[in-house]
């Protein structure tokens, strides 16, 4: 077995106390039962849509909807919880649920969430500029891209425009200690995050791990 594999263990329970009188709980004989191994990402890919899906990785990114995990090579999978996220950046996770897409990129769906560690570092590729040609070309369901745009921030999301056509990166679900988009509105900004969404074609939405306003 592997970090990030699920494992049922039939044992007996027991109690030990050491020679400090502190007491821990134990199992004692314990038979392993069954065990569901963590997938790789490349096989998370490979799965078909609403299959079970069991993986591991590192928190890299937090917002109200839910969370990003990066596996060994940086690259990153949005696991949407519908709720705020239940982990915190640098919690070492293994999620099972169902392969799931939205808007271009997957997600985990109805994901439970087992936190394996804290204080850990996601390896994070470079963040790409978001470009029309980035946009344009991205066709098909895939996994979610750290991007970065600068520019002036409008409107209640602080969204910001980019590229000759004037598709936009539009903050999702941000909490405001992160991008106060509010106080942003009509300043040079500069946005760093996980794309999420691939919205109609015209807009990135993206999970936000840096906001710089000058």
């Amino acid at each position: 077995m592997k970090v990030g594999d699920y494992i049922t263990v039939k044992g007996t329970r027991a109690r030990y106390t050491n020679g400090k009188g502190v007491t821990t709980e134990q199992m004692t004989k314990p038979v392993l039962e069954s065990i569901v191994r963590s997938m790789s990402f490349e096989q998370f890919a490979a799965a078909e849509k609403n299959s079970p899906v069991n993986v591991h990785g590192i928190v890299a990114g937090v917002h109200k909807k839910g969370y990003i995990i990066t596996n060994e090579a940086g690259v990153a999978l949005y696991v949407y919880e519908n709720a705020p996220a239940s982990v915190k950046i640098g919690d070492e996770v293994a999620v099972s649920g169902q392969k799931s897409s939205y808007n271009k990129c997957y997600q985990v769906g109805s994901p439970k969430t087992t936190v394996l560690a804290s204080g850990k570092t996601a390896v994070q590729t470079e963040a790409v500029e978001a470009t029309d040609a980035l946009l344009d070309g991205w066709k098909s369901d895939s996994f979610s891209k750290l991007i970065t745009v600068t520019g002036t921030a409008s409107g209640d999301y602080g969204n910001v425009t980019f590229g000759s056509k004037e598709y936009t990166v539009s903050p999702y679900q941000t909490e405001s200690s992160v991008y106060d988009a509010k106080a942003a509105d009509g300043k040079n900004v500069t946005l760093t995050g996980y794309v999420v969404q691939n919205y109609n074609g015209k807009s990135f939405r993206i999970l936000v791990t840096k906001a710089e306003v000058k």
